[in-house]
């Protein structure tokens, strides 16, 4: 069964790996309690679906979360605002382009219920513009339409997941509302899982954003609906065990507003900087950032270790690593989101006082695959000191 962060499927008639490519995002439903019924007509109400890792930065009364939360996407007020756990609990299933029943149109925008979700309006009710490390920053974030079936009897509302009374309304009730057309559900597409270069089947599972070609040694990025070469590093491995290789990404920044000038374990000591336009230097700054998805506190402690103590010389070899690795969850774009979410949790580690508005620009982005042996219940990195639990890992393919 597909689940919602899949991004390869394989085939069941010809086995072959195909590359799902959804435009906008993703639509589902959920399959209803009285299929048995026919004499019903079934309704299908929008609903959007976020789900992410939130992090407070310097938010007032802010915590780091994993948000899983559903809004209804019009104004219909006999039906409930929430799906509750029922978006969890029942399986979701692709809407395809022909689905009996009635669809009604979603009236509001993903964007309308946003502030519901960060909340900062009621944290900052007095100022225009929040400042990037101050506001609340969301990563892995997956957002999708899922269509909720109803039915009416006698009168009343009644859910179509289990048959729990809703609120009273009559079919004319639910005309009001615009109806999807369902001949305009954009279908998913689907590209082949083969290298674009030399042809060979690629290598990744299933909910993975990077694929690697184990004929041509090249490593592909899905991004943007296709598949885009990208440069990748590795950090040696030392010792006669096995490594199991876990993809960092690297990214280049360059921050203002900076308060540890008196300790920047961020500095490049050997980078060149070079001469700016009009004899300005800027120092850059390099953030090491899971490519993988995990539970907040984990993420910051290993993006903190990583950056700290990441290593100044690293090959950038023409073979890609021969062991086993696990997968990028992680798209680089959603891992920079969390920069200010890390800086933020720099600062407060530091106890800096007076923290003067900080701003922290992506410059440019690399791959790493960092080798870690197992230890027990630990995967740990003996150079850079640290140890990641197999079971948040486990857990971080859920998130």
């Amino acid at each position: 069964m597909l689940e919602e962060a899949d991004r390869i499927l394989t085939c069941a008639f010809c086995r072959v790996r195909l590359l799902l490519i959804y435009p906008e995002y993703p639509r589902y439903y959920l399959e209803p309690y009285q299929d048995q019924k026919p004499d019903q007509e079934r309704i299908y109400v929008p609903y959007w679906r976020f789900k992410g890792i939130a992090y407070a930065g310097l938010q007032p009364q802010g915590e780091n979360r994993v948000v899983d939360v559903t809004f209804l996407a019009d104004e219909i007020p006999f039906l409930p605002p929430h799906l509750g756990l029922q978006a969890r609990a029942f399986k979701l299933r692709l809407l395809p382009s022909q689905k009996k029943g009635r669809f009604i149109q979603p009236h509001f925008s993903f964007k309308k219920c946003l502030p519901q979700i960060t909340g900062e309006q009621d944290s900052f009710p007095d100022s225009e513009e929040i400042p990037a490390i101050f506001r609340q920053t969301f990563i892995g974030e997956t957002i999708s339409l899922v269509y909720a079936p109803v039915f009416i009897k006698e009168g009343s509302v009644y859910d179509g997941l289990g048959d729990r009374l809703l609120g009273n309304a009559q079919e004319s009730d639910f005309e009001k509302f615009p109806a999807a057309v369902q001949e305009e559900f954009r279908q998913v597409q689907f590209i082949p899982v083969i290298c674009p270069y030399c042809g060979s089947d690629l290598q990744g599972e299933k909910d993975t954003y990077v694929l690697l070609c184990r004929n041509c040694d090249r490593v592909w990025e899905f991004s943007q609906g296709e598949l885009k070469k990208i440069s990748f590093g590795i950090i040696e491995a030392l010792g006669e065990r096995p490594p199991y290789y876990i993809p960092f990404w690297r990214i280049r920044t360059r921050i203002t507003g900076w308060p540890l000038n008196s300790y920047n374990p961020l500095i490049r000591g050997t980078l060149h900087q070079g001469n700016r336009p009009g004899g300005e230097e800027k120092e850059e700054f390099f953030f090491w950032l899971p490519a993988f998805k995990i539970s907040p506190s984990v993420f910051l402690t290993i993006s903190k270790a990583v950056s700290f103590r990441q290593p100044f010389e690293y090959p950038f070899p023409e073979r890609v690593p021969k062991g086993p690795y696990y997968p990028v969850t992680l798209p680089w774009e959603q891992a920079a989101d969390g920069l200010n979410a890390v800086a933020a949790d720099i600062v407060k580690t530091h106890f800096v006082s007076d923290i003067p508005p900080i701003m922290v620009e992506a410059l440019d982005h690399l791959l790493f695959f960092i080798p870690f042996h197992l230890q027990g219940s630990e995967l740990v990195q003996e150079e850079i000191a640290l140890g990641i639990n197999k079971n948040a890992l486990h857990f971080g393919r859920f998130l």
